[in-house]
């Protein structure tokens, strides 16, 4: 990542009666989809914002009629490459316009690894589909060999736009309150999802 001193994690803590590391008390609160938009709209003149889910497993299979295999793959905003600026290996990686509307880019970008383990770098990749978790996706792009994730013990093959959750059966790592968890996520202000 270039210039990892410019880079900020941002969290908000609920009262809780447990201490969290630093000594306090609290627990870190997951962000809504709008509450993110909010705070993305607030920092545009100085900086740039992303949101990510957790590492989550999903099954993909990269063929008809191939066999299912496991992956790591991790939901994020358009915003998530252009604000670590990982730049492609090969085809593109999302934009903001990527995550705008629910189910429009059911897109993928896939880690160089991944690409290297299943598809022998093939330099045809971008454009072929996988199906993972029972949704027909597209590759558009290969990240660059050094960038798996910024969470270093949790790598990960597969990236996928926020906006398709409901369409991926994403339904893990949520609190929610005053909300519907079998509608898409996005639009909804009562469901924390989000790092």
């Amino acid at each position: 990542i270039d210039r990892p001193g410019e880079l900020f994690l941002l969290s908000e803590t609920a009262p809780d009666q447990a201490t969290d590391t630093q000594g306090g008390t609290g627990r870190l609160v997951r962000f809504s989809y709008p509450r993110f938009r909010q705070m993305e709209e607030s920092v545009a003149a100085r900086g740039m914002l992303a949101a990510m889910t957790r590492v989550v497993q999903f099954t993909v299979r990269t063929s008809n009629g191939g066999a299912s295999s496991a992956v790591q793959a991790q939901l994020v905003s358009g915003s998530y490459f252009g604000t670590l600026r990982v730049p492609a290996a090969l085809g593109r990686l999302f934009t903001p316009e990527d995550t705008r509307q629910i189910d429009a880019h059911p897109w993928a970008v896939i880690s160089h690894g991944y690409w290297q383990r299943q598809f022998a770098a093939t330099p045809d990749v971008v454009g072929r589909q996988i199906v993972v978790n029972g949704t027909a996706i597209t590759i558009v792009g290969v990240a660059e060999a050094a960038f798996t994730g910024v969470w270093t013990e949790t790598p990960v093959d597969l990236w996928l736009p926020l906006s398709i959750q409901h369409a991926l059966h994403y339904r893990m790592n949520v609190s929610a309150s005053n909300s519907d968890l079998r509608q898409p996520w996005m639009p909804q202000n009562g469901i924390g999802w989000l790092n």
